[in-house]
């Protein structure tokens, strides 16, 4: 989910000049665990630029409860084992102990390609992406790797207020020690309904794992056998509220369709300018 998730064409009207947003995500789980996981990130969030074009760059703090099993990313939670307390082998804290510290710089940028006008002419967004490795993945914060993606968001006018969403990418992968990660691929479709100081969105995403099996832990923390892993898919609805000042507030729930994705999430982000 991302912070980011969702299609942020919108705000791409705003003014030129510095925007900063702070948000706050939960996401729970028990990950084909046998424990719940939570993941916890607060964040700060920079944004420069116009109609045209705007970068991004957000620095989170994660905290989450029982590492080992599930690794934090810009995308969402990866999973990374299964069963009892595991422990990945770029991983040094023991397992299952809770770790709290700062998180992976996530950078992005969006280029408008085509503007959504007369005759229900869409938009149409490049969007492209880079994770600074700044977690430390020695205390299961993150995969110490650098990852890098691009992909094209897609915003259709229905009428004067509905609009329906589409979002395709694909992100290249770093793999950390002893680890071949897969490159992932992401889908998202929803609907959106605008009104003058409001959004309403409901969406639906699939983002392929970054291994297919994971280690399946006893309860001393032994690998004792393969868990396969679906794509993790999610449902998630948002509500944003703009003030007339410019700024917003956005609150959104999602909930997991397997057990490959969190069982529960929620998060809320104010914003200088609309979302």
């Amino acid at each position: 989910m991302a912070l980011v998730a969702g299609l942020s064409f919108p705000g791409m009207a705003a003014a030129a000049g510095i925007d900063l947003a702070i948000g706050f995500e939960r996401q729970e789980g028990e990950f084909h665990s046998d424990d719940t996981r939570r993941l916890d990130q607060v964040y700060l969030q920079f944004e420069l630029g116009g109609s045209g074009s705007r970068f991004l760059m957000r620095l989170p703090y994660w905290r989450i409860d029982r590492i080992g099993n599930v690794t934090a990313t810009p995308d969402g939670p990866i999973l990374v084992g299964a069963g009892g307390p595991g422990r990945p082998p770029w991983q040094e804290s023991e397992a299952g102990e809770k770790e709290a510290g700062l998180g992976d710089l996530y950078l992005r940028t969006e280029t408008l390609l085509m503007q959504a006008g007369k005759g229900k002419r869409p938009a149409l967004i490049l969007v492209s992406d880079l994770k600074w490795p700044t977690a430390d993945e020695s205390r299961g914060l993150g995969t110490g790797e650098y990852d890098w993606g691009i992909g094209i968001d897609y915003i259709q006018p229905m009428s004067k207020a509905a609009q329906f969403l589409g979002s395709a990418a694909y992100r290249f992968m770093g793999s950390p020690e002893d680890a071949d990660f897969e490159n992932r691929l992401r889908f998202l479709i929803g609907f959106a309904f605008v009104t003058s100081r409001t959004t309403w969105r409901i969406v639906g995403e699939s983002l392929s794992p970054v291994l297919d099996q994971v280690p399946l832990f006893d309860a001393t923390g032994t690998a004792i056998a393969l868990q396969d892993v679906e794509d993790s898919r999610i449902a998630r609805g948002e509500m944003a509220i703009r003030s007339s000042a410019g700024g917003s507030v956005r609150f959104y729930v999602l909930t997991g369709l397997n057990d490959s994705s969190p069982d529960l999430g929620f998060g809320l982000v104010f914003a200088s300018r609309p979302q």
